[in-house]
């Protein structure tokens, strides 16, 4: 199985590479050539269809970078230990016939340096923004907070906790959002758009995992990203796209909630 994950790793589109970065080919760029350790940006595709860390972390982990997962938050991204004073931040989007990881990685002590949920959100393709793959972007220095993203807790609330503008400090910080059971399972029905025959399929995992199948005259849309609850409000929160946060009500056979301004009614499948 290793050996399988690290054939599968390839270089998928060119990376953007940010302005002041060296490009040290297709998927892989550094601050410094000389200190690749001050700031290193990949891109890596492994198989599957699912966005699963572990999936990543094998792949590193057969590719030589023995890789332990530290937290994984509301949002997707994960923190990574990749050995010799390295740490990493990565994201995934799904596509084709596998998933793309983008990693930000340096050595604890440059972390503080980057702030790498800003790399990542300028390096990896956004709908409607493909065709800008290949064009310059600038990311600005890691500001006091060190983080592009809202704070999203972790579904790893016992994992070590980093030092650092990439893992925070102190005690871990129990989940803001959290996957609530009662609405784990798959939901459909009518998405109450224009048309009559639009259509939704909602699948909500038990580990946070979110898909939306949207399904009407124009085709069909496929969200992936992560889901969770707290007190009477659910939270989507797509891989390419800002988080829907909306109060929701749900029993044993329905659950409704506002998705993109209208309320969906949606029934159990199972």
């Amino acid at each position: 199985m290793p050996l399988a994950i690290l054939l599968a790793i390839a270089a998928t589109q060119a990376l953007r590479t940010p302005i002041g970065w060296t490009a040290q080919g297709p998927d892989r760029a550094v601050i410094s050539p000389a200190d690749p350790g001050r700031g290193e940006l990949r891109e890596l595709s492994v198989p599957g269809i699912r966005i699963d860390p572990q999936v990543l972390v094998a792949a590193l982990s057969a590719g030589g970078n023995p890789a332990v997962l530290l937290a994984c938050d509301a949002d997707g991204t994960v923190t990574l230990d990749l050995g010799q004073g390295l740490i990493a931040r990565a994201r995934a989007l799904p596509g084709g016939a596998g998933i793309t990881w983008y990693l930000v990685q340096a050595t604890r002590a440059a972390s503080a340096q980057l702030d790498a949920d800003a790399l990542l959100a300028a390096v990896m393709p956004r709908a409607g923004h493909d065709l800008l793959t290949g064009a310059a972007v600038e990311v600005l220095p890691a500001g006091a907070d060190g983080s592009l993203w809202d704070p999203a807790g972790s579904n790893q609330p016992a994992a070590p906790v980093l030092a650092g503008p990439w893992g925070g400090a102190g005690e871990p910080t129990p989940p803001a959002w959290a996957p609530q059971r009662a609405l784990v399972g798959i939901w459909s029905g009518g998405a109450g758009g224009t048309w009559a025959e639009e259509q939704m399929l909602l699948r909500l995992d038990v580990d946070g995992h979110l898909r939306i199948e949207e399904q009407g005259p124009e085709g069909t849309r496929v969200t992936e990203g992560t889901w969770g609850v707290q007190a009477d409000l659910l939270r989507f929160a797509p891989l390419t796209a800002a988080p829907v946060v909306s109060s929701f009500s749900v029993d044993t056979q329905s659950l409704t909630f506002v998705w993109q301004g209208r309320t969906v009614t949606l029934l159990r499948r199972r």
